[in-house]
């Protein structure tokens, strides 16, 4: 089921990475993350539930919102995994500065073989793959498929700019400290660029949800809950049904949970737009609205 959903959302090359990845980073087959995917959406289903029986929702509320947070919480455990199998490669690429740097500090003429089992000793998260690289290297793999190796691994910006750089070496039997230095700063200058940016769009990112996903719908179920408990007596006095007033309200909130509805497929879209990728908008959505929903009922 994992496969189909991710062939869907990202295509049939990123899914396969993705596949990849859960093996390589978490050692989880398709099959585990499936597991721990359906046991995290029935643990989020059942916390659901409980919550639905404390605040006393009608029959037809509790299924709707039952398959609405069984299939959240099955979208958000394979988004947790992914992320944390990303974070793990970006982590990774975060070191290849460092990694050049101590490779600089090693005599002139070193060989590629000697860098590589030299990276692969330091006490960081890519040492791991110049590791594989050594023992592939071992085994008699040629020293510039090894690399490649690394790069189809961990297919990273600054992981494929150490390869190119180690590759550059292998093929002209040699490479200066001061090239590995020079390529360590620009990295550093490039990560810092990068940071400012990712903050921008962090801050608006998140802006966007606590807004559709959290304030609107506190504010709006806060209203109506006060709505509800406001002293009818006065109502004999505007020659007004309490009935009436009780359609009103019915009413009113039905058009919130609209415009909660409709927040929520704009706020998803805009997020997408915001990572250029349309069908990530729609996992925003399934995040956002239920849990929108939710706390909207609950004080309404």
């Amino acid at each position: 089921m994992i496969e189909k959903i991710l062939l869907w959302f990202v295509g049939k090359e990123q899914a396969k990475r993705y596949e990849f990845i859960l093996k390589h980073e978490l050692g989880l087959s398709v099959k585990n993350a499936e597991q721990i995917a359906f046991g995290f959406a029935g643990l989020f289903s059942l916390v659901f539930l409980l919550a639905c029986f404390l605040f006393e929702f009608n029959s037809e509320l509790i299924i709707a919102g039952f398959l609405l947070a069984l299939s959240f919480g099955y979208f958000l455990a394979i988004f947790i995994l992914i992320f944390l199998a990303e974070r793990k490669q970006l982590e990774k690429d975060q070191c290849v500065a460092a990694t050049l740097m101590q490779a600089s500090l090693l005599p002139n003429g070193t060989s590629v073989e000697r860098m590589i089992k030299e990276m692969g000793t330091l006490k960081n998260p890519l040492a791991k793959e110049f590791k594989i690289a050594v023992k592939e290297i071992m085994k008699g793999v040629p020293t510039s498929d090894a690399l490649d190796g690394i790069k189809r691994r961990c297919p990273k910006r600054n992981i494929k700019k150490i390869v190119q750089i180690l590759k550059i070496a292998d093929s002209t039997g040699n490479i200066s400290s001061k090239v590995l230095r020079e390529a360590a700063k620009e990295i550093i200058d490039e990560q810092a660029l990068l940071k400012e940016r990712a903050s921008l769009l962090t801050i608006q990112k998140t802006s966007v949800l606590i807004s559709s996903m959290v304030l609107v719908p506190f504010i709006l179920g806060t209203l109506s809950g006060i709505t509800k408990d406001i002293d009818l007596s006065y109502l004999d006095i505007v020659e007004m049904e309490k009935t009436a007033y009780s359609e009103l309200i019915e009413c009113s909130k039905i058009a919130s949970i609209l415009y909660i509805a409709e927040l929520s497929i704009i706020a998803g879209l805009f997020l997408g737009v915001l990572e250029n990728n349309l069908k990530k908008g729609v996992i925003y959505l399934v995040a956002i609205l239920p849990v929108a929903l939710a706390i909207f009922l609950a004080l309404s």
